[in-house]
């Protein structure tokens, strides 16, 4: 898997199977960790008063470069080996 493209805040959904006679567990919804990453680096590049001039593709990119260092950065730590 790709990093950062697990659920954020994922749904336990189960069904049963009658055919099979089992049940069946997915996570499921939400956004992914990269887009709540990104939504929180912008949050607080946004909150930075003395920056009136954002352009807005400028915003997204250096929103989704800090998102893509933190995932980085906290696969690390954690020990996960995503390329």
């Amino acid at each position: 898997m790709k990093l950062g493209n697990e659920p954020a805040h994922p749904k336990l959904e189960y069904n049963y199977s009658f055919e099979k006679q089992e049940w069946h567990y997915e996570l499921t919804g939400g956004m992914t960790k990269r887009e709540a990453y990104v939504m929180a680096a912008m949050q607080g590049l946004l909150a930075d008063h003395s920056r009136g001039d954002w352009i807005p593709e400028g915003l997204a990119k250096q929103s989704v470069m800090m998102a893509d260092a933190c995932l980085e950065m906290e696969a690390k730590t954690r020990g996960d080996n995503h390329e």
